[in-house]
């Protein structure tokens, strides 16, 4: 079998979910970075706020923003598959019945 053409909106909303959740995976640790860095940081209590909020702010933002990025990557892979599979031939993928 050979994988002649993807469907753009189809390829871009999986890697943006896929995206999505690497985001909210990068999100978390910068949490916990800004948490341990609030930890260390003695005395001014505004920076220490700031780096705790701005770890807070990345477990909702990182996700949004790799969606985006994710949702523009996959259609325009998809959309240079598309091109290039028409030029010289598609995947050639081999399945197997269980």
């Amino acid at each position: 079998m050979i994988l002649k053409k993807i469907n753009v909106w189809s390829a871009a909303k999986i890697y943006a979910v896929i995206m999505a959740i690497v985001g909210f995976i990068d999100g978390v640790f910068y949490a916990i970075f800004g948490a341990m860095m609030g930890g260390l940081i003695m005395g001014n209590n505004l920076s220490q706020n700031m780096f705790i909020g701005l770890g807070i702010a990345g477990i909702i933002v990182l996700p949004i923003v790799y969606a985006i990025i994710g949702l523009i990557s996959g259609a325009l892979f998809a959309f240079l598959y598309n091109i290039v599979a028409g030029w010289i031939g598609g995947i050639e993928m081999e399945f197997q019945k269980k």
